[in-house]
C-alpha cells in the first residue's frame, strides 16, 4: 500500500489533515497526482487565520458542517472528499 507523507506527525499534524479524517478521505486511496495538493494543504494550516476556529471545530464535532465557511482549503477537501468517496482517482485538475 502507498501513503502519502504530509511531513507533519504527532501534534504537529495540521487541522487539514485531521478534516480530512473526519471528512473520510483516505489519502492512501487518492493517486500520487492529489499528494501534491494534500501536503500544500496542510501548509497553509500553520498560517491561517482561523486556525484557532476550525481546532474548535474539529474538537465539537461541528468541522464537518461547517468548514465551508472558513477554511481557505474548503474548495480542495470538498474535491478529495468527492474523488475518495470515488475510489483510487489518478488525477486532480
Amino acid at each position: 500500500m502507498i501513503t502519502v507523507d504530509t511531513g507533519f506527525a504527532g501534534p504537529d499534524i495540521p487541522p487539514a489533515q485531521s478534516l480530512m479524517t473526519v471528512l473520510g478521505i483516505d489519502t492512501r486511496r487518492l493517486g500520487p497526482d492529489y499528494w501534491g495538493a494534500i501536503q500544500d494543504a496542510g501548509r497553509l494550516c500553520p498560517v491561517c487565520a482561523d486556525r484557532g476556529r476550525c481546532r474548535a471545530a474539529l474538537a465539537d464535532g461541528t468541522a464537518a458542517l461547517g468548514y465551508t465557511s472558513f477554511c481557505p482549503n474548503a474548495d480542495l477537501l470538498g474535491e478529495l472528499e468527492a474523488a475518495a468517496a470515488g475510489g483510487l482517482v489518478t488525477d486532480w485538475a
